[in-house]
């Protein structure tokens, strides 16, 4: 296994007094507010992110504060991504990172110029220009900073950007409680699924109780999918359950075979699944018996998702097997030398109804990926006070034996 030091944002070492802004801050990319028992201080953790790209993100940022894979993304064959999207997901890169725009350090003045922009784009009623996925990684972002900083100014973009996610929802099937978010196709994404019901978990955990509602119907929606899609899966505690990528809004046949299962399990458990949980326990399975594909450039955006998920169900050894072969695949498709030294080139696209990233936006999901793994030792800090929350060191799930 590769060893990175442990680097901040400008590619030197992180110090105390610019990483002072993590103090209380507890929301959602913190992974569920695990304890100080998966500190990255651990000497024995993955390191945060690779530097080397994050040194010239400031050049990389637009003179009025967004992110854009623009025309380096047409270069690499994919298509153009949003800048909200890309802008959002680079703000949580450095909010995961410990910089928000209220303390002071030197990546203060990026953060603000991007959450001002963000900030510039929002309409009247709340939301986000772009996709529903963009949508959520925007709330998810505005309600990070809000959490971290206590910035009072950030409250009422945060209270009407979640009251327009929630408005955004459809209803699914013949109940009025299964509600979920329709991408433009009219079909129901996993992954913008996942992406909006982080947003909301994180706008929970920041203080605002309207997200509560969209969590609880989520949760309804994950349980019937999850049913559909597996309707022989006799022995919950050793079976190993699919999730589509697509479903049809009226409950009709799975609109895509590809699984999502990192994304789904994900959704479950920001939604409120407790690991407990048949869903949970049996994506969980599915998830780390398939292989990371070799001679197959990752799914940035899939790897951080399932890093965020299986950080939370999986226990200690199969956590530290599942993470070293992930740490290491990362680091080996980082661009070693060029322009685009560090970053990392996006996958095709697997599906016609999701764009490939670019190159800044699946740098993105590959460094949030690595803090996540960062942020859970190989093994227990000696002396450290026990974890609390899902997915504690150590802490089995029900039927982890089984995996």
């Amino acid at each position: 296994m590769v060893a990175v030091p442990s680097m901040d944002m400008a590619g030197t070492p992180s110090t105390t007094s610019d990483n002072a802004s993590m103090r209380g801050w507890v929301p959602v990319l913190m992974l569920f507010a695990l304890s100080a028992a998966l500190s990255a201080a651990d000497a024995t953790a993955v390191a945060a992110p690779a530097a080397a790209p994050l040194a010239s993100l400031g050049a990389l940022q637009h003179a009025d504060g967004s992110y854009d894979d623009g025309v380096a993304a047409q270069e690499a064959g994919a298509d153009h991504p949003q800048a909200g999207l890309c802008t959002g997901l680079m703000l949580l890169v450095f909010l995961c990172a410990g910089y928000d725009h209220h303390t002071e350090s030197r990546h203060r003045a990026t953060v603000k110029r991007a959450l001002d922009w963000m900030l510039r784009g929002q309409d009247q009623d709340g939301s986000f220009p772009g996709t529903i996925a963009a949508q959520a990684v925007q709330v998810w972002a505005l309600s990070e900073a809000y959490a971290m900083s206590t910035d009072a100014a950030l409250a009422a973009p945060c209270v009407r950007a979640v009251a327009a996610l929630l408005h955004r929802r459809v209803r699914c099937g013949t109940s009025s409680q299964e509600l979920a978010w329709a991408d433009i196709d009219g079909r129901l994404s996993t992954r913008s699924n996942a992406l909006c019901l982080c947003a909301l978990r994180s706008a929970r955990a920041a203080g605002l109780e309207q997200a509560d509602s969209g969590l609880g119907a989520g949760r309804s929606w994950l349980e019937e999918v999850w049913t559909t899609a597996n309707p022989t899966l006799a022995d919950a505690r050793s079976g190993i359950g699919a999730f589509p990528s697509f479903v049809a809004a009226d409950r009709g046949p799975p609109a895509g075979d590809a699984a999502e299962l990192g994304w789904a399990l994900t959704a479950a458990l920001m939604a409120g699944e407790p690991r407990s949980q048949v869903i949970a326990q049996t994506l969980t399975r599915g998830l780390v018996s398939v292989p990371l594909p070799a001679g197959v450039p990752l799914d940035y955006a899939q790897a951080w998702l399932s890093a965020l998920g299986l950080s939370a169900t999986l226990d200690q050894p199969h956590w530290q097997q599942w993470r070293g072969l992930l740490q290491q695949r990362l680091l080996d498709e980082q661009v070693p030398g060029g322009p685009w030294a560090g970053c990392w080139r996006p996958a095709p696209s697997a599906s016609a109804h999701e764009p490939a990233l670019g190159p800044l936006s699946a740098s993105a999901c590959a460094m949030l990926a690595l803090e996540i793994l960062s942020r859970r030792p190989a093994q227990p800090t000696a002396g450290s006070a026990p974890a609390s929350g899902p997915g504690a060191a150590g802490e089995k799930p029900q039927g982890a034996d089984d995996f």
